[in-house]
């Protein structure tokens, strides 16, 4: 797979024994930290600078690879962040497009169905935290850039939540 992906030691009497993270586990991490959800958590725990410390304290399920899959939202959630992740970084990441059965036809193709596939992930997270549409506006309201720079892209979201 990728030389630079991430991996867990754990030591043991007679060495060390590497394992690397699955890349499912990784997109789902991603999927997460990339929400606004995500976001409004960490900025009302943080003051400047954002330190493992932090991330840490971040409540977010744990599910197992097998977990992942079986879950429609989870499952969902790691497709969208392997073609948002294809999308934004090519070929290199064409394994995970691959293994994860997603065909060229499904990567984004505009700053559009970008948009779209981060609504989606954003939506989904917030299904995953409990969140009602009430929750999702009051969040929303707090990134006062966001709303003015893409008014439409909040637009959205508020109109969507459940």
């Amino acid at each position: 797979m990728f030389a630079s992906i991430a991996k867990r030691y754990t030591l043991f009497e007679d060495g060390i024994e590497i394992n690397e993270v699955s890349i499912i586990r990784l997109l789902f991490a991603m999927s997460i930290f990339n929400s606004i959800v995500a976001d409004y958590i960490i900025r009302n725990m943080v003051q400047i600078h954002v330190s493992k410390t932090y991330l840490v304290r971040l409540p977010m399920p744990q599910p197992s690879d097998q977990a992942i899959m079986e879950n429609d939202d989870y499952r969902l959630l790691v497709i969208n962040a392997a073609k948002l992740t294809f999308y934004f970084g090519g070929e290199p990441f064409r394994e995970i497009i691959d293994e994860l059965g997603i065909s060229e036809d499904d990567i984004p193709k505009s700053k559009k169905a970008v948009d779209y596939l981060k609504i989606k992930n954003d939506l989904i997270v917030a299904k995953i935290y409990g969140l009602n549409k009430a929750d999702m506006e009051r969040i929303l309201d707090n990134f006062k850039v966001l709303g003015g720079k893409y008014p439409e892209y909040v637009a959205a979201l508020k109109s969507k939540s459940a």
